[in-house]
C-alpha cells in the first residue's frame, strides 16, 4: 500500500479518537499496525494511539478498556526500545500512568509517570516533559493534593516556553488541568479565564483537525465553574454545546466525561 494511504488512514483514525468514537479509532489503528508492516514508527505510533483510544472508555480498573488498553502499549513500547525512541518511550509510559490514574489505579501511575520523566530528561522534547509534568498534577489533583498539582503543573507551563513551536494542543491541555484546581482551591474567576484560553485554542482552525472530545470537556468545565459564578446565561450556552457534543460519543466514552465533571463538584 502506497505511503500516502497509510497517511490518510492514520489522520481518519486521529480524527475518531479525538470525535471520543472510541471502538472505532482501536479498529482503525489496528489496522494501520497491519497495514504499516515493518514501518516500525508508524506501527508504534498506531500501537500507542489504540491505547490512548481505549483509555477514553476507562471508568474503573474493571474495564475491558483498561486491559486492552495494556496491551497496546505493551505492543508498542517493545517497537519503541527497539528503535531506542526515548521520546516516544516518555509519551508512552506517560500515557500507561494516566490510563491507571483513569482506573482509580493510583498506586500504579506513580512510577510510570517517573518513568517518562526519565526517558524524556535525555532529550531536549521539553513540550512532552512538559505534559508529563501536567499529568503529574492531574495525579496529585485527582487525589485532593490541589496545592502540589498546582506546582507540577506550573512547572509544565514554565517548560512549554523552551518549546513554543510545539506547545500548542498540550499547552492549552494544561492550561485546562490548571483550570480544574483552580476550581478546588475556589479561584473561580482565574478558571475561567483560563478554561476561556483553553477554549478559543481548540476552537480555532487547525487545518482539518477537529478536537470535539476536549470542547465538550471544556465547555462543560465552564458550564459549571460560570453557574458558581452566578452567570447562569453564559452557563448555560456552554451546558448546552456540552451536551450537544456528548451525544456524538461512543456511551462509555461520555460516562468517562460526566464522571470528570462530577468529580470537580465533589
Amino acid at each position: 500500500m502506497a505511503v500516502v494511504d497509510l497517511d490518510t488512514l492514520v489522520k481518519k483514525a486521529d480524527q475518531l479518537r479525538h470525535k471520543a468514537k472510541v471502538d472505532q479509532a482501536i479498529a482503525a489503528y489496528l489496522e494501520v499496525a497491519r497495514v504499516a508492516g515493518d514501518e516500525l514508527p508508524t506501527k508504534g505510533y498506531a500501537l500507542h494511539m489504540a491505547g490512548v483510544s481505549a483509555k477514553q472508555s476507562v471508568v474503573d480498573k474493571n474495564s475491558p478498556y483498561y486491559r486492552d488498553a495494556f496491551g497496546y502499549f505493551v505492543q508498542a513500547e517493545g517497537i519503541f526500545k527497539q528503535l531506542n525512541d526515548a521520546v516516544n518511550l516518555g509519551n508512552l509510559y506517560r500515557d500507561m500512568a494516566i490510563i491507571a490514574d483513569y482506573a482509580d489505579d493510583f498506586s500504579r501511575a506513580p512510577g510510570f509517570f517517573q518513568k517518562s520523566l526519565d526517558a524524556l530528561s535525555h532529550t531536549e522534547a521539553y513540550a512532552n516533559q512538559a505534559i508529563t509534568y501536567d499529568k503529574l498534577g492531574l495525579h496529585h489533583y485527582l487525589r485532593g493534593d490541589y496545592h502540589s498539582a498546582l506546582q507540577f503543573i506550573d512547572k509544565g507551563l514554565s517548560l512549554f516556553q523552551r518549546d513554543p513551536t510545539r506547545a500548542g494542543f498540550w499547552r492549552a491541555t494544561t492550561l485546562y488541568d490548571k483550570a480544574r484546581v483552580l476550581f478546588k482551591l475556589n479561584r473561580l474567576d482565574e478558571a475561567v479565564s483560563l478554561g476561556r484560553e483553553a477554549l478559543s485554542w481548540f476552537e480555532a482552525d487547525h487545518e482539518g483537525e477537529t478536537y470535539q472530545r476536549r470542547l465538550a470537556q471544556l465547555h462543560g468545565f465552564l458550564a459549571v465553574t460560570l453557574s458558581e459564578l452566578s452567570a447562569l446565561k453564559q452557563a448555560k450556552e456552554h451546558y448546552q454545546k456540552y451536551q450537544r457534543l456528548l451525544k456524538s460519543f461512543d456511551h462509555a466514552a461520555q460516562a468517562v466525561i460526566r464522571q470528570e465533571l462530577e468529580e470537580l463538584t465533589r
